[in-house]
């Protein structure tokens, strides 16, 4: 093959050192870094480095003259944001760092891959900001979350499908409620739901009709009767069932969202049966969030898992 013939690569700037002792091909894209480096952060590249034919898809070719050259199979993005992540140290901070979400599964993909644990664990930490453990957590996490883009079908599809990857069992309970709470056409059309395995599919589908019963069950705190201290039963009674009636206009499939109609109960029913159906409705949510792992076939909390 001729040089005219040779495939031609784009230096990324940002993510070339002109003493770099390693080039990364991937895609269209080259980087120049230190080997060394690379080695020392990542299990996987110091194999890699250290034997001349490591198996496919990755390579490595010595070129004659010039500097080892690796070729990647992964995305240009991911090997760019891993990448930066390594050799700038301002890229990707601990928690307290606003962040954008794709960068974060990026980084979750590439250092559980190539097995760099600091990277995974920083990433991870991240992606709890936004998918938290705590009903508490996740009612505040608009207000604490540092990821840049709030939660809509195409995120909650993107960390679904990278927590079964690398088996972010922290996290994955509350993935697939994210994702449940989406219209069921719209899921199972999105370009991601043919990427995630059967069985998970199937855990999945269950876990939405489970889901959607739930909501149901939220509007039970309207089914109050005898509240101590109440101060007109029958008018109380006659704006719990009117609300109950019309219970169906609420959001259908996210049991958390099911209710948010409290400025007008507050009008119709006396401060007493107010106040109960508030303490209901939060033991209710409550109730609903500790069941998550189960609804989607994982283990309740305080017991372990390991998916593959």
């Amino acid at each position: 093959m001729t040089d005219l013939d040779a495939p031609k690569f784009e230096k990324i700037s940002e993510l070339w050192f002109e003493d770099g002792t390693i080039t990364i091909r991937v895609e269209h894209a080259e980087f120049r870094v230190y080997g060394g480096i690379l080695a020392a952060r990542s299990s996987v590249f110091k194999d890699m480095l250290s034997f001349p034919q490591p198996q496919p898809p990755t390579k490595i070719d010595i070129l004659k003259g010039s500097t080892p050259s690796i070729s990647l199979q992964d995305s240009v993005g991911d090997v760019h944001v891993f990448l930066s992540s390594i050799f700038d140290s301002s890229f990707f901070e601990p928690r307290l760092a606003t962040v954008d979400l794709s960068v974060v599964l990026a980084i979750s993909r590439m250092a559980d891959k190539y097995d760099v644990p600091y990277l995974l664990q920083r990433a991870l930490a991240h992606l709890a900001d936004f998918y938290p453990r705590s009903l508490e957590d996740w009612d505040n996490r608009k207000r604490v979350g540092r990821l840049e883009s709030l939660s809509d079908l195409d995120d909650d599809m993107s960390v679904l499908q990278t927590a079964l990857r690398i088996n972010a069992t922290e996290i994955l309970p509350i993935a697939f409620y994210a994702s449940a709470r989406h219209d069921l056409d719209r899921i199972i059309n999105h370009r991601r739901w043919s990427h995630i395995r059967e069985d998970y599919r199937f855990r999945f589908l269950v876990g939405y009709v489970n889901q959607s019963l739930a909501c149901r069950a939220m509007h039970t705190f309207l089914h109050l009767s005898a509240v101590d201290g109440c101060t007109s039963p029958p008018a109380c009674q006659r704006g719990l069932q009117f609300y109950t009636k019309h219970s169906h206009i609420w959001p259908k499939q996210d049991p958390l969202e099911a209710w948010s109609g409290w400025g007008c109960l507050y009008l119709d029913v006396c401060t007493a049966c107010f106040t109960a159906c508030k303490e209901k409705h939060k033991a209710g949510r409550q109730k609903f969030w500790d069941g998550i792992p189960v609804i989607f076939g994982f283990p309740g909390a305080g017991e372990g898992e390991e998916l593959h």
